[in-house]
C-alpha cells in the first residue's frame, strides 16, 4: 500500500500534541482580521510551483533517536534560530515529501500573527497529480481543487469553507476542522519547526548543520492532517522523531525528517503501519523556509467563488458545477 494513499489531500492546520523540552515555545496565534489588500502573495502564482512529482530523498541514513548526542551549544543555536523565525512572523516555505511519482508537495506563504496563509498542495500518485489550494484569514479557512488527472472537468473549481466541509466529514475529522487549533494556528510546517530540539552538530551540510529531534505528532501531520488519525498515533503523544535542521547565520532555513526514522518512531508508539520501517525505500519530508519578514497579504475568496453548502448533501455537486460555470 502506498504511504501517500494513507493521507488525504486536506492538509490544513495543526493536529496538536507536542514535546517542547526547553526549545522555543510553539507559536500562539491570536485570530483576527487579515489585511484588506486583495492581492495574493507572489509565491502562490502558478509559476512559483515546481513539478508535481517530488524528488527522491538525498539520504538513505537518517539517525535514530538513540544515536543522537546532547550538545548544549547545538541546542541553543537551534532554539535561537527558531525564535528568530517566529519573530519574523512571515515568510514562505516549500515542503517536499515522498518518492518519484508518489508524494506531496506544498508551496506556501504565511503570516503567524494575525493568522493568514495560502498553500498550494500537489498530491502525486501513479494516476497523476491532484492540485489543491488552501487559504486562511483569521479563524476562517477555505479549500478548492484546482486540477486532477485525466481529461475530465476540474472537480472543485470554487472554494469551500472548511467549516462547511466539516459538516459532511466523519466525526473525528469534523471535530478537528472546527477545533480551536484548526481555526487559529499557522500551517503544520511552521508549527513543526517550532518543536525542534538541537542535539548535536553534523558535517552533512546537504541535510543540515544540526541533528536533533522534532515532535512526532507534528512530524506525522506533515504528511496530511489525517495522517495522525490514519496511522493510529495518540494525538497527545510526547514522542519525538529524528530530524536534521539547516541553520545558517542565526536563521533556520529548513529541516528534514527521514521517513524511515519517522516510521520507526511511529512503530515504537504502536502506530498501525502499512510497511515494515526496516525495509523502507529511502525517502524524506523536507521543509525549506525563505523570504523571512516579507510582506504577506491574503484576502478571503470572493463570495461568488464560494459554495456555501456542505459536501454530502444532494445539491452539492450541482452547486459546485454551477459555481464553476460562472468563473472566467
Amino acid at each position: 500500500m502506498s504511504l501517500i494513499c494513507l493521507v488525504t489531500a486536506v492538509g490544513l492546520s495543526a493536529c496538536g500534541g507536542g514535546s517542547e523540552e526547553d526549545g522555543a515555545s510553539p507559536p500562539t496565534v491570536v485570530a483576527s482580521s487579515a489585511s484588506s489588500s486583495p492581492s495574493a502573495t507572489p509565491s502562490m502564482t502558478p509559476s512559483a510551483a515546481t513539478s508535481g512529482t517530488p524528488s527522491v530523498s538525498p539520504s538513505a541514513t537518517l539517525p535514530g533517536a538513540t544515536e543522537l548526542g546532547n550538545d548544549p551549544k547545538a541546542r541553543k543555536e537551534l532554539r535561537q534560530a527558531i525564535i528568530a523565525m517566529l519573530r519574523d512572523n512571515t515568510g514562505t516555505y516549500a515542503l517536499d515529501f515522498g518518492t518519484t511519482g508518489d508524494g506531496v508537495q506544498e508551496r506556501a506563504s504565511f503570516r503567524i500573527r494575525p493568522r493568514a496563509f495560502e498553500i498550494r498542495r500537489y498530491f502525486s500518485s501513479p494516476e497523476g497529480t491532484y492540485t489543491f489550494d488552501f487559504r486562511a484569514v483569521g479563524p476562517s479557512a477555505w479549500m478548492r481543487s484546482v486540477d486532477k488527472p485525466g481529461d475530465g472537468p476540474r472537480s472543485w473549481p470554487c472554494w469551500v469553507a472548511m467549516a462547511d466541509l466539516a459538516e459532511g466529514a466523519p466525526d473525528e475529522l469534523g471535530a478537528f476542522l472546527t477545533s480551536e487549533v484548526a481555526r487559529t494556528q499557522p500551517p503544520n510546517a511552521v508549527i513543526a519547526a517550532s518543536y525542534g530540539i538541537g542535539r548535536e552538530y553534523t558535517e552533512d551540510e546537504t541535510l543540515g548543520s544540526i541533528r536533533g529531534t522534532i515532535d512526532l505528532v507534528m512530524a506525522t501531520s506533515l504528511m496530511g492532517s489525517q495522517a495522525v488519525l490514519k496511522l493510529g498515533l495518540d494525538p497527545q503523544s510526547k514522542a519525538t522523531a529524528p530530524a536534521y535542521f539547516d541553520v545558517r547565520n542565526g536563521r533556520l532555513h529548513g529541516y528534514t525528517v527521514g521517513l524511515r526514522g519517522l516510521f520507526l518512531a511511529l512503530e515504537e508508539q504502536g502506530a498501525d503501519l502499512p510497511v515494515n520501517p526496516s525495509g523502507m525505500v529511502p525517502g524524506s519530508i523536507t521543509v525549506t523556509f525563505d523570504d523571512p519578514g516579507s510582506p504577506v497579504s491574503v484576502a478571503p475568496p470572493e463570495p461568488s467563488q464560494v459554495v456555501e453548502i456542505a459536501p454530502g448533501t444532494e445539491s452539492f455537486g450541482d452547486e459546485m458545477e454551477a459555481c464553476g460555470d460562472r468563473q472566467p
